[in-house]
């Protein structure tokens, strides 16, 4: 359970008119693991605890500004405050005439839950396609197993995220609408471009095999292979991360400005986060190449900045 002074920071943080959006999720989301992993947080054997426990922390997020301690111990009031919520839940679980899966919060609330609080997520909202009717709450494992039902949350989430992304990418690579891909490509060979090879690689059935990618261009197997390491990857990487709502809502945040005190040295310029915007942000989407020439550097330099210095920066704060 987390102390009084880690949740007074946490409720701070969430209740502040300064905090950004993606700040004030992050906070809510810590507050939340806080709760599910707290000793004191009452529990019950009966099968439908866990969307009990889900309408309850969705009261939690809902209502997270009417909470007010009462004594010195702020977790104390916290946790009494949840389960008095709670505590009526799992009456309802035990009332014979009482189906508490049919309990339906009014699309009022739901709206405000989205807009105050964006990406948390809860336990009876689908995650399947149109047709499929599966929740996370269904993925729940038991609370009590070691996964604490936040951290399912979660993980159910990001694997649907990424089955999102994974789609919009598959769809921007086919059509490559800006061209990008189609415009990478090794010297005069220009039909060998990266859109071509992930097509012929990745996305032919069966894959074809470098080797007679290589002889039906005409070019060397290992011109081919160079070219789809240190380019093609590079910039799938970066066509991925477009699509990536945790990285671009951290780019536009004030949090984001410490990527500007990240550059080689006497090269301020080129600091991560005019490099991450101009590449994640700028519509159309600009080259590498095209910023290394504005910024007069080295391709090759500012393309080792950006996967040691910048990407791992980026990684780091996301939720």
């Amino acid at each position: 359970m987390c102390d009084d002074t880690q949740i007074q920071a946490l409720l701070d943080e969430i209740r502040s008119s300064d905090t950004t959006p993606l700040l004030r999720r992050k906070a809510l989301s810590r507050l939340l693991l806080c709760i599910q992993r707290s000793p004191k947080l009452r529990r019950s054997r009966h099968p439908d605890y866990g969307h009990a426990l889900s309408l309850t922390l969705e009261r939690v997020c809902r209502a997270i500004d009417e909470f007010s301690p009462r004594s010195a111990s702020i977790s104390t009031d916290l946790m009494n405050w949840v389960n008095g919520y709670l505590d009526g839940r799992i009456r309802d679980l035990r009332n014979p005439d009482t189906k508490i899966k049919e309990l339906h919060r009014p699309d009022r609330e739901e709206r405000q839950i989205k807009q105050e609080f964006g990406g948390v997520v809860l336990l009876d909202q689908s995650i399947g396609e149109d047709g499929n009717p599966t929740s996370l709450g269904d993925l729940t494992p038991d609370p009590r197993q070691d996964m604490t039902l936040l951290e399912s949350w979660i993980q159910a989430l990001q694997q649907a995220q990424k089955q999102r992304i994974g789609r919009d990418i598959h769809r921007y690579m086919a059509a490559d609408p800006d061209a990008i891909l189609q415009g990478c490509h090794p010297g005069q060979f220009s039909e060998c471009h990266c859109q071509a090879l992930i097509q012929r690689l990745h996305l032919s059935e069966p894959p074809e095999t470098r080797r007679a990618i290589a002889q039906d261009f005409g070019i060397p197997e290992q011109t081919l292979y160079s070219h789809w390491r240190n380019k093609c990857l590079p910039l799938l990487q970066i066509i991925a991360l477009r699509f990536d709502t945790q990285v671009i809502e951290f780019l536009q945040s004030a949090e984001a400005q410490a990527l500007g005190n990240c550059h080689p040295p006497e090269q301020i310029p080129c600091n991560c986060l005019d490099v991450a915007k101009r590449l994640l942000l700028s519509e159309p989407p600009e080259s590498m190449g095209a910023i290394a020439r504005d910024l007069k550097i080295k391709e090759s330099a500012l393309a080792k900045h950006w996967h040691s210095e910048c990407l791992p920066r980026l990684k780091k704060h996301r939720l």
